[in-house]
């Protein structure tokens, strides 16, 4: 018997949770079928565990922010059906109390404490990824820096305390000037202390960059060296979080223990746990990760908002329900798996996920082709 179009699929999850997971879109565009795919995998995992699912929409880029993309991730999760337990519950509730803007002052904080503990770690930058890049590739003397010369305040040519901030030797953060100006405001403080940064208001902003080609000899933990993340930007010139150290505060303050994204943020993941054993978060409360295989369109390439990938929006426009998008996605399983489950009683699936064996068969298999809804 079909299922009503208007069923909210709910879970009993007792009193007590382990798992707390969380769903973080972006409204940056209307959600898409890899959207639903993710959030579904993670309500199956979580309900599975007796856990609670947190939505945390992630609208820190405010210049990809619209108004429309916001409604549509309530209306879209609405007409998806399934159900989650903290933060907003509509577009009312997250102006009020869950956006960038209200924990701004929770980054600034931990942030501000984090320089004071770990400036040896990180350096002002005004460079665009690209021109990093292309200079990383003139300056590989630069990468073979030591965690101990940094602390001590060493450069790498000894002429100058500032040359090993940005392989950019034109870049504007690394000016003596400039960083005494930010300098001056703490006296006392260590002579690398970088703890007054630039705003926007600033004759030449900086970022603040995580100096992450040698972090493995401050901390033990994934080698970004090999990633387009290998000297991420933490804080932003504009004086807000970037979307890393934002992801990485929320998830320790919201007590999220468990992240399941698709396996395009693997390189993101590992920046987070090294960003989490700096700051102290992983004595308090370990972290698992799952990455699973992204939704293709018909010429299997990934799906993008900013691409114009086929949104949910559109199905409900095309009068399509949610129930069927989710009996597709139980669909698939069976097929990948040789399994019977059934959306019509889903704890099946959810004994099933209670393996580990079981859930890293499923995180394994090839995600659904948009070209076979």
């Amino acid at each position: 018997m079909p299922i009503s179009h208007n069923k909210k699929y709910t879970s009993s999850i007792g009193q007590i949770t382990k798992v707390k997971s969380r769903y973080a879109p972006t409204p940056s565009g209307y959600l898409h079928v890899g959207n639903a795919w993710n959030f579904f995998l993670i309500w199956v995992y979580t309900r599975a565990h007796k856990g609670k699912i947190f939505l945390r929409i992630d609208d820190g880029d405010s210049s990809r922010v619209r108004p429309e993309y916001l409604e549509d991730i309530f209306a879209s999760l609405s007409w998806l059906g399934l159900d989650w337990d903290e933060g907003p519950q509509n577009l009312r509730d997250f102006q009020i109390s869950f956006t960038a803007a209200s924990k701004l002052t929770l980054h600034k904080s931990v942030w501000e404490n984090f320089l004071v503990q770990n400036f040896h770690l990180v350096y002002p930058c005004t460079c665009s990824r690209l021109t990093l890049k292309a200079e990383s590739k003139k300056s590989k003397a630069l990468k073979s820096v030591k965690i101990e010369q940094i602390i001590q305040g060493d450069c790498l040519s000894g002429k100058a305390k500032l040359d090993f901030f940005c392989s950019n030797h034109s870049c504007p953060g690394k000016d003596e000037t400039l960083y005494k100006k930010r300098e001056s405001s703490f006296p006392g403080k260590a002579p690398l202390t970088p703890l007054k940064f630039f705003t926007s208001n600033d004759e030449n902003p900086s970022a603040w960059r995580l100096y992450g080609i040698k972090i493995g000899e401050a901390i033990e933990g994934p080698n970004l060296s090999s990633s387009e993340e290998s000297e991420p930007i933490l804080w932003k010139k504009n004086d807000t979080p970037s979307y890393h150290w934002a992801s990485t505060i929320d998830d320790h303050h919201y007590g999220i223990n468990t992240v399941i994204r698709g396996a395009d943020l693997e390189n993101a993941s590992a920046l987070h746990l090294i960003l989490r054993k700096l700051l102290g978060y992983n004595l308090q409360n370990k972290q698992d990760y799952f990455h699973h295989a992204l939704v293709r369109d018909k010429n299997n390439l990934k799906l993008s908002k900013s691409k114009g990938a086929q949104s949910l929006q559109s199905l409900r426009v095309q009068g399509r329900k949610g129930e069927d998008l989710l009996a597709f996605f139980v669909s698939h399983l069976n097929q990948r798996l040789q399994t019977q489950f059934n959306l019509s009683d889903l704890s099946d699936l959810l004994t099933a996920c209670t393996s580990n064996e079981f859930w890293n068969k499923l995180l394994q298999i090839s995600a659904p082709n948009i070209s076979e809804i």
